[in-house]
């Protein structure tokens, strides 16, 4: 499955209309934009529009006078033929090679609340994919499996990697 514009754009579309919040291009920025903000360094260039749900969150919260809730970093819709799915990725750029940071309990919460408020009938791919900079994807991998058992459908992935599994 690969990631459709038309789709992400309806998926984003419908997010606002839900939830009554006026969606702007910071809320549909390009993949490039969001791996820069969330600390991506080097050479990377994309134009495919993505939902930020960081950005979702927080028009929310202004709109609601509350807290912004803990989500995952963006989501968009995969297809293929006719069958369509809803993404959720988190970006993990700022993160030490320790990999200390990264806790089971963070993870779940950032799941369960973009899957809660974000899911909006649409069916959810397996995979959850957590970017981070090529040089420690294996260590996350390896924290990743110890945090959630070797089965586990959380994938850590470089952001080149990323954009040529689902979007070149």
């Amino acid at each position: 499955m690969k990631y459709s514009n038309i789709e992400t754009s309806n998926y984003l579309q419908f997010i606002g209309s839900k939830y009554k919040i006026k969606i702007d291009e910071s809320c549909n920025p390009s993949l490039q934009v969001i791996f820069k903000n969330e600390g991506g360094k080097g050479s990377f260039q994309a134009s495919e529009r993505i939902v930020s749900l960081d950005c979702i969150e927080t028009k929310i919260a202004k709109k609601i006078k509350s807290n912004k809730g803990s989500t995952m970093d963006m989501a968009f819709i995969v297809a293929q033929n006719k069958k369509k799915k809803l993404l959720f990725t988190d970006f993990k750029l700022r993160v030490k090679p320790n990999l200390s940071s990264i806790k089971k309990t963070d993870i779940l919460k950032k799941l369960s609340n973009s899957k809660s408020r974000y899911r909006l009938n649409y069916e959810l791919c397996n995979d959850v994919y957590f970017v981070f900079n090529k040089n420690i994807t294996k260590q996350a991998q390896s924290r990743l499996k110890y945090l959630f058992g070797a089965k586990t459908q959380n994938t850590s992935i470089s952001i080149h990697d990323f954009y040529n599994l689902l979007f070149d």
